[in-house]
């Protein structure tokens, strides 16, 4: 419920734009939340490093010392390859690499968080992205991821829980002080939005593939079981296929006047992803280590006060009967709805790949049915295009 509160509070207090966002004349690559993302990855993956050397070095490569703490399936070591055990055998003063073990990533996880949820975001609404970089929203995810982190080190509670504790404070304070700097730097693309049936099914190709992404590394480096990076390879090798065709592919969807059905799936969408910012982080856990139950509810309830302010914000901008408009799309949604819960009831080892099958189903879905509806309603427009039979026309495509 406090996740709620905050959402609600973060959007109410983000809606006025920044005015730390003037766009300059060029793009500019230190803006963009994909490129600082890439760097958060490569410091995690050298954290890894530092791990297997303090391991190799001063654990004699056990790492049972702290798995035991941690649930199953962490610290899977990676062989030592040849170029590890060069490093390893030359590294200076080993010992200080035990920061490297539930500490130092421990600072690296909020950025990484953050940074995911907004290139998402980034792709899909240049001004969605504004609101959520300015400083109300950014730092009031910031306090709730970061107290979120807090729980789960207590709940795992192990020698280093203290330290790590301390660790996550700063990050805390840190991270949107920087990130709230360095992403204002607008990279020049003034009205960049997903704004057509087509750009949608993009958007949701790069997302998904995204998505598996972090979930290789989360079961692979986040988790500090780099000898699992071999089996989850070919999934990131074709996520990242996948991705920079999608992203590709963005560049090359045509501008276009989305219809009333794809336009309200839009606004819903970008309603959606303002209020579940501050609370992605827990409801994730939620599904881990609170109520499921609670975190679908508030999923649902998101879903629907997004729902309910897109159908009046589309119904007022084009002048059509809401009524209509929202019986057909509720057919939709409750068919896509049942795909979308057929695709996540495929048993997976974690729950987010269940959820993104789910979600990437049901969007897509979504999309082609509202295309679809559209379609059908341009061609009932264009066959009574006659004054008398317009406005005799009973649809929500009539004016008020």
């Amino acid at each position: 419920m406090l996740a709620v509160v905050a959402s609600v509070a973060g959007v109410l207090v983000s809606r006025r734009q920044p005015r730390a966002l003037a766009q300059p004349a060029r793009r500019r690559l230190g803006g963009e939340p994909g490129v600082w993302l890439a760097v958060v990855v490569l410091l995690v993956l050298a954290n890894q490093v530092l791990v297997t050397i303090y391991m190799m070095r001063v654990r004699q490569g056990d790492p049972q010392y702290i798995a035991r703490y941690m649930p199953s399936g962490w610290f899977d070591l990676a062989d030592h390859g040849s170029a590890i055990q060069w490093l390893a055998a030359r590294w200076p003063a080993p010992r200080l690499l035990s920061v490297s073990v539930l500490r130092a990533q421990g600072f690296l996880e909020l950025p990484f968080g953050l940074l995911s949820y907004l290139t998402v975001c980034r792709w899909f609404d240049q001004r969605l992205y504004r609101r959520l970089i300015s400083a109300p929203a950014l730092w009031s995810a910031s306090v709730t991821y970061t107290t979120v982190f807090i729980l789960i080190e207590w709940l795992l509670h192990n020698p280093y829980t203290r330290d790590a504790v301390i660790v996550r404070v700063v990050a805390g304070l840190v991270v949107p002080a920087v990130l709230g700097r360095v992403l204002r730097r607008s990279d020049g693309r003034r009205s960049w939005r997903v704004d057509s049936a087509a750009g949608l099914l993009v958007f949701a190709a790069s997302t998904v593939s995204l998505g598996v992404l972090v979930l290789v590394l989360y079961d692979t480096v986040l988790i500090y079981s780099l000898g699992r990076l071999s089996t989850d390879m070919p999934f990131a090798v074709v996520a990242a296929a996948v991705l920079v065709g999608a992203r590709l592919g963005a560049r090359a969807v045509p501008d276009r006047i989305a219809g009333p059905h794809v336009d309200v799936e839009i606004t819903a969408m970008r309603q959606w992803f303002l209020l579940f910012f501050i609370a992605a982080l827990p409801i994730r856990y939620a599904l881990g280590f609170g109520s499921r139950w609670l975190a679908v509810a508030l999923c649902v309830g998101f879903a629907l006060a997004a729902s309910a302010g897109a159908l009046h914000d589309v119904a007022s901008r084009k002048a059509i009967r809401m009524a209509p408009l929202a019986t057909r799309l509720s057919a939709a949604v409750l068919l896509s709805a049942a795909g979308g819960i057929a695709a996540a009831a495929v048993p997976e080892r974690y729950i987010e790949i269940q959820l993104f099958a789910g979600a990437g189903v049901f969007v897509v879905m979504v999309t082609l049915l509202a295309s679809l509806l559209d379609r059908r309603a341009t061609e009932i427009r264009d066959r009574h295009r006659t004054p008398d039979a317009t406005a005799n026309l009973d649809s929500e495509l009539a004016p008020r």
